[in-house]
């Protein structure tokens, strides 16, 4: 998997656990299994998308701005994929996450309305 989807994933379980009230640096890694890389986990932080505090890990307001996007896009995606195609093909929508810029998700908000 590509360097910047990865770093996205890392970013989607994020949005997870802040949903969950979740918050723990632990839970996180629990969360990401073997992917658990803490050189990307670092590069995230010198992106100013996620900050780290005594064993605990959490986007910043700029990582939660751009993963609320992530997750508006791939659930649009699912939408698009399942109503319009017809089709149960929840990977396509991971990957089409990663490529889909904000005017085309605006656009197909408006389609699938």
């Amino acid at each position: 998997m590509e360097l910047r989807n990865v770093k996205d994933e890392y970013r989607e379980i994020l949005w997870y656990m802040r949903e969950s009230g979740e918050d723990s640096l632990s839970r996180f890694k629990s969360e990401t299994g073997a992917e658990f890389d803490q050189a990307l986990v670092q590069e995230l932080v010198g992106d100013g998308m996620v900050e780290l505090s005594e064993g605990r890990i959490a986007l910043t307001e700029k990582g939660a701005e751009a993963t609320r996007q992530l997750i508006r896009s791939h659930r649009l995606a699912e939408r698009l994929v399942h109503d319009v195609l017809g089709v149960e093909y929840e990977a396509g929508a991971c990957e089409f996450e990663h490529i889909i810029n904000p005017d085309l998700v605006d656009s197909l908000c408006t389609l699938l309305r």
